[in-house]
């Protein structure tokens, strides 16, 4: 009785723990995938090459290549390009028929959006959802 228990209770933790590499390791693997599809999906449907970045937003494709930035609607046209000096970590958006760097603030109870100048480091306008 004692080793059945000592079992169970063996079988128990190791499924436990493969649940969480699960948990774990899904996300990124997904996100990874996502990635690699957008990418193809503009391999296929346009003539560029040598992508080094890459963002959906909305109902728009944001492609970096070098230093310029182009911007594609669902149907793969062009509807928006610009050379970017400025380097950042935030993602690229197209609102408002031009490019920004987006920074997403969360406090208590409201998101902040900070839209930023893909040339300058300062807030173009600012956006804020929930609170009071």
């Amino acid at each position: 009785m004692k080793k059945k228990i000592i079992m169970l209770f063996i079988i128990m933790i190791i499924i436990i723990i493969v649940a969480l590499f699960i948990i774990i390791l899904m996300p990124p693997i997904k996100n990874k995938e996502y990635e690699e599809k957008l990418i193809e999906d503009i391999y296929n449907n346009t003539n560029l090459e040598n992508i080094s970045y890459v963002n959906k937003d909305n109902n728009y494709y944001i492609i970096k290549i070098e230093n310029k930035v182009m911007v594609f609607d669902l149907n793969f046209e062009e509807k928006y390009s610009k050379e970017i000096t400025r380097e950042s970590n935030l993602p690229l958006v197209y609102r408002r028929n031009s490019l920004y760097y987006e920074e997403k603030i969360r406090e208590k109870n409201k998101l902040i959006y900070n839209y930023y100048s893909t040339d300058e480091d300062k807030i173009i306008f600012s956006s804020q959802v929930g609170g009071f």
